[in-house]
């Protein structure tokens, strides 16, 4: 397995797809991780840990407990399809590359997606 090969084109191309859905991943798990959850939702982070384990919550609105349940199943959803196929050692793995390979290429990835919202603005 040599780590000091470089990505072909279409490689790249696969790479930027993968890592635009790692950006989108991130960024959902984010939306919905429990201090932000809390925050827009204007209940306490006991009360989505308990929500989270099936306690009875009997003074918060129910719609609350369903928005709370609903998110915080799209967060370990999100994170666990992050951590298996979108994560550093699972993208070095899938393209066979090394960290700073991978650094490297993400960062032109991210260089790139500025210049396209420069052009297009």
């Amino acid at each position: 397995m040599s780590r000091n090969r470089k990505l072909t084109e279409c490689q790249m191309a696969d790479f930027a797809d993968d890592y635009a859905e790692r950006e989108r991943l991130r960024r959902i798990i984010s939306e919905n991780a429990r201090i932000v959850v809390a925050m827009e939702l204007g209940v306490s982070v006991g009360t989505i840990q308990k929500v989270e384990k099936g306690q009875k919550v009997p003074r918060v609105a129910p719609a609350k407990v369903a928005e709370v349940a609903r998110r915080r199943a799209l967060y370990r959803l999100c994170l666990e399809l992050y951590r298996s196929d979108y994560s550093d050692r699972a993208l070095m793995a899938r393209y066979d590359i090394s960290k700073p390979t991978l650094l490297r290429r993400a960062q032109e990835y991210r260089a790139e997606q500025m210049e396209s919202k420069r052009v297009a603005a």
